[in-house]
């Protein structure tokens, strides 16, 4: 990726395989690299300038967007991260400390879009899925006007109408030796062109993902997304890494 990388700007978030080394060329050295810490050796999110923490949970603002990024795998009541680890991880700030950050950041960028300082959309990712993540992360994301929440651990893709008001996106399916290419281009699940029966297939289940019937598309192709926003709109498409077609689209008004 250095061809990238080394001229493009990125963001990262921490996931289960951040936790630590799963080489089995590592597991002599677990105990260093679990925690992780290559991850936070590695790279350096604007969390001291957002008040956050490492760079497990931070945020920022681009253009007319406040991104914020959680830690979906630790600090935090109910996560389930410590099942796919073999050394315990977490602690990275006081008890509750995660989602009272949250919180607060929020609510602070929902009152700076109230009084039309520049901010139009609010954008929250994670790794895991919202059906993996807590209560409290829903109704936060609900009372602070959350347009759409990003995530990806499912080596698949789904996106979910809005519930609350926010939208649900999991984009994981850019493509991996743990999975087959799809051969069809996915599944309308609601609307017009929906279909008439439940897909069958090994990448989806419903519910599992996304709130129980907000599913609207799903796909298992190797895919990735493309975000644009100006200062009304906001227009998401996800695009077949083969073919380059358009797969699924989700288009957001901002109503500040």
């Amino acid at each position: 990726m250095q061809n990238l990388t080394a001229t493009r700007p990125y963001m990262v978030l921490p996931g289960n395989h951040e936790a630590e080394c799963h080489s089995p060329a590592c597991f002599t050295k677990r105990h260093k690299l679990s925690n992780f810490s290559a991850y936070n050796a590695r790279w350096f999110m604007p969390a001291e300038s957002s008040g956050g923490r490492a760079s497990m949970w931070y945020s920022f603002d681009y253009g007319s967007v406040h991104f914020v990024s959680i830690d979906s795998e630790t600090d935090f009541d109910g996560e389930v991260g410590h099942k796919d680890r073999l050394n315990p991880a977490g602690g990275f700030g006081r008890a509750g400390e995660q989602m009272d950050w949250l919180k607060a950041d929020l609510a602070a960028a929902q009152a700076q879009r109230v009084a039309g300082t520049g901010i139009k959309f609010l954008l929250v990712g994670g790794h895991r899925p919202i059906r993996e993540l807590s209560a409290a992360h829903e109704q936060m994301f609900s009372k602070y006007g959350v347009d759409i929440y990003f995530a990806g651990h499912s080596h698949s893709y789904s996106r979910g109408s809005s519930v609350n008001g926010t939208n649900w996106i999991v984009a994981g399916g850019s493509g991996c030796d743990e999975m087959e290419q799809a051969p069809e281009p996915g599944f309308k699940l609601t609307g017009e062109f929906a279909t008439t029966a439940v897909p069958n297939v090994s990448w989806w289940t419903p519910g599992k993902f996304l709130p129980l019937g907000s599913e609207d598309f799903v796909s298992g192709r190797y895919a990735s997304g493309v975000l644009s926003v100006n200062n009304s709109k906001l227009r998401w498409e996800l695009l077949d890494s083969e073919l380059g077609t358009v797969l699924d689209q989700l288009e957001l008004e901002s109503s500040y």
